[in-house]
């Protein structure tokens, strides 16, 4: 197994104030800063929360040193953190080297 895993982490966003926007640029500031790939992200609105899902790889460490970061962002709610199937890892790697 390699040393950078892949990983989804999960969260979710207080949103009621401004749309969410300020706490979502806040949590894109901390995965910016963190020693990860980042490859997509997704963001859904659910009335007073947004539920944002990010695809990352990294290290183990680095992986759960993001989600600590992001606990400390005021406006999220909870983070959740779990790796990708080795069967999604496969498919992802065969579509992007389709894609060049």
């Amino acid at each position: 197994m390699s040393e950078h895993e892949a990983y989804v982490i999960k969260f979710s966003l207080y949103a009621a104030i401004d749309g969410g926007l300020d706490g979502l640029a806040r949590a894109i500031h901390v995965v910016r800063k963190a020693p990860i790939r980042f490859h997509d992200m997704a963001v859904v609105d659910v009335g007073k929360t947004k539920e944002v899902s990010l695809r990352v790889s990294g290290k183990k460490k680095d992986i759960e040193w993001l989600a600590k970061k992001l606990e400390k962002v005021v406006e999220v709610l909870e983070v959740n953190v779990q790796p990708l199937p080795t069967e999604m890892v496969e498919l992802i790697a065969h579509k992007e080297r389709i894609r060049g």
